[in-house]
């Protein structure tokens, strides 16, 4: 019997959009507008026997239009409630998992509290401009996990 265990997605939210009035430089106001969306991160399959990290990625999308600002992507801690110790939990147990703003896994995706970051972006033009964000999604290896289905849910928040 294979002892791989089925890992479901962290399921980001479908993001707030809100708008900001900024000052142009004709005097004007114009308002930034942004929808927001998200790939879910699906881990897939996972091996408790195998000690290197179970590494994938996922993307945030943000399509603006109508003005320039600056955008912060922010994500929330989960269900453990606590962004540097985030879990995937299932009816058997849990296993330790984050997501990550660089390909190396060391910056912490969260609110910038606590030692963890947000990820920036500039609106430069005035016109329709998409901005992909990658979130470096890794668990650790070797954990024991029980066969299931293990889940969280991050909320996606991006300001402007």
């Amino acid at each position: 019997m294979p002892f791989l265990r089925r890992i479901a997605s962290v399921r980001g939210a479908r993001l707030l959009s809100c708008a900001v009035l900024l000052l142009v430089s004709n005097g004007a106001h114009a308002a930034l507008k942004c929808t927001i969306s998200a790939t879910d991160m699906d881990f897939g399959l996972y091996s408790p026997l195998n000690p290197a990290p179970h590494n994938i990625t996922s993307t945030v999308t943000a399509i603006c239009r109508g003005g320039l600002g600056l955008l912060r992507f922010r994500l929330s801690p989960g269900n453990s409630g606590d962004a540097t110790n985030r879990q995937l939990v299932s009816a058997g147990g849990a296993l330790n998992y984050n997501i990550y703003t660089n390909t190396a896994r060391t910056q912490i995706w969260g609110d910038g509290a606590g030692g963890t970051s947000e990820v920036f972006r500039i609106q430069f033009r005035r016109g329709r401009t998409t901005h992909n964000v990658t979130a470096y999604g890794s668990i650790p290896g070797g954990q024991n996990a029980a066969t299931g289905i293990y889940t969280d849910n991050i909320v996606i928040t991006v300001i402007f």
